[in-house]
């Protein structure tokens, strides 16, 4: 819970926005920050490694008034390393995420959102309704409530599988400052590109103590243009290494070991879907002439290689397919 003494001068909320190649779309949510009111803001702005970079568009803002500090990243990293970079240097007694296209509703929501999460004294503050850009409240499958009522301990985790894991969208949240420390004290060196809200959801709900729900409408969301072949190839691989390595780890953190296979049974229906979908864009990459190219084009191997290693690709296969040999099994013995 948020009880740690803070000096008087920290920040009521640090807002890490991670930033890659939109620095127009960025500068709408630096206005958006810039207007709230009556909450001490601290907005740290992690650059992946961008082509088009936010240099003056942070600058600009910082002249007229907005405490925002720019983190570059040596190298392109995703948003995962993002994430935990601006956390690491985040001094806010609460933590929140935004995504560099989307957008807050009111001049008061983050105002608003820290004074419930100063009266619940929870670890996370959980938004369940948000609003889409012309302000019409909407729900959407990765950002829905788990639960409507406060829930402690491991009832929070053990709720949002029971819950199939929905509401893992880290940005629609505020979290204590005492959760967010605790989780960097963990090792992040698990290779993620694509699927890194979930990870850290599930890293944040596991280690809460407190979880409470609130419908403060604060968040205003842009929803993705659409998957392609490299992004559904990262989500694949991340998918299959979460199944490996996140059971084990959260077993030896303290979750029994009935949750711990239901979590593995989640993240292995995840490496299906996301290996069922990298399948269907191989046949349909670029062709010369019009044509479609065979599954084992170079260039799109090449392309989804950069994710990882023939190994991973490998396993991410090897999991899908024993998976949909067993469902195959099951319907030929019904049938017979």
């Amino acid at each position: 819970m948020n009880s740690d003494n803070f000096p008087p001068d920290s920040p009521d909320l640090s807002v890490v926005v991670p930033h890659f190649n939109q620095p127009q779309q960025l500068a709408h949510v630096l206005e958006d920050l810039l207007g709230q009111k009556s909450v001490r803001l601290e907005v740290l702005v992690v650059d992946d490694a961008s082509e088009q970079p936010c240099d003056a568009v942070v600058a600009a803002f910082q002249g007229r008034g907005l405490c925002v500090s720019l983190l570059r990243q040596p190298e392109r990293r995703y948003t995962l390393a993002a994430r935990l970079r601006g956390m690491g240097e985040a001094h806010g007694r609460w933590l929140a995420f935004m995504d560099a296209d989307d957008g807050i509703c009111s001049p008061t929501a983050y105002a608003q959102a820290v004074k419930a999460a100063d009266a619940a004294q929870t670890d996370i503050l959980h938004f369940i309704t948000l609003a889409d850009k012309e302000g019409q409240r909407r729900s959407w499958n990765n950002a829905m409530p788990f639960h409507n009522s406060a829930l402690r301990g491991e009832e929070i985790f053990r709720t949002w599988l029971a819950a199939d894991c929905r509401a893992h969208s880290v940005w629609n949240k505020l979290y204590s400052r005492s959760l967010y420390q605790r989780l960097l004290s963990l090792d992040h060196h698990l290779p993620i590109f694509r699927i890194e809200d979930f990870y850290l959801t599930a890293h944040f709900l596991l280690l809460a103590q407190t979880y409470t729900p609130c419908d403060i409408v604060v968040y205003l969301y842009t929803p993705p243009a659409g998957t392609h072949l490299e992004k559904a190839a990262a989500r694949a691989v991340d998918a299959m290494r979460m199944y490996l390595a996140l059971p084990d780890r959260f077993t030896a953190l303290g979750l029994p070991q009935a949750e711990s296979r239901r979590l593995r049974t989640h993240l292995r229906k995840l490496t299906v879907l996301n290996s069922g979908r990298m399948c269907e864009f191989l046949p349909h990459t670029a062709s010369k002439d019009g044509e479609s190219v065979g599954i084992f084009e170079p260039e799109a191997l090449q392309r989804i290689r950069r994710y990882g290693g023939a190994r991973d690709f490998f396993l991410v296969l090897a999991i899908a397919n024993a998976s949909n040999a067993r469902k195959l099994r099951d319907i030929l013995h019904r049938l017979l």
